[in-house]
């Protein structure tokens, strides 16, 4: 990967954490209004989600059912999280389909490892 590729990337997941953090803010406090507002707010809506720190799950399935985005890639270090990532993707019926949840592995602060 090039250096401005990188760049370019790093640059992208730092305004979806702005970007999610934004919407808390300005009220979206379920998973589904959340997801419509990051939608409106993307400039292109297809694609592949990333989703370190996924948290219980709801976030990434909304995404799928709402966006365009054919893949949603959602991970967490935390076993109780990865779990519930799971359960909610595969209650949905988009486990391995469009969400795809995996155990990764904390190595130190805001470092995460996909095991």
């Amino acid at each position: 990967m090039t250096t401005t590729k990188l760049h370019l990337l790093k640059l992208t997941l730092l305004l979806a954490v702005i970007a999610i953090a934004g919407a808390r803010v300005a009220g979206a406090a379920d998973s589904k209004s959340l997801a419509d507002y990051l939608i409106t707010k993307t400039v292109h809506p297809q694609g592949v989600v990333a989703m370190p720190r996924c948290g219980d799950g709801q976030l990434a399935v909304a995404l799928a059912k709402r966006s365009e985005a054919p893949i949603v890639y959602a991970a967490d270090a935390r076993p109780d999280q990865y779990a519930a990532a799971r359960d909610a993707a595969a209650k949905a019926g988009l486990l391995g389909r469009s969400v795809f949840v995996q155990q990764a592995k904390a190595e130190g602060k805001n470092r995460y490892v996909i095991v």
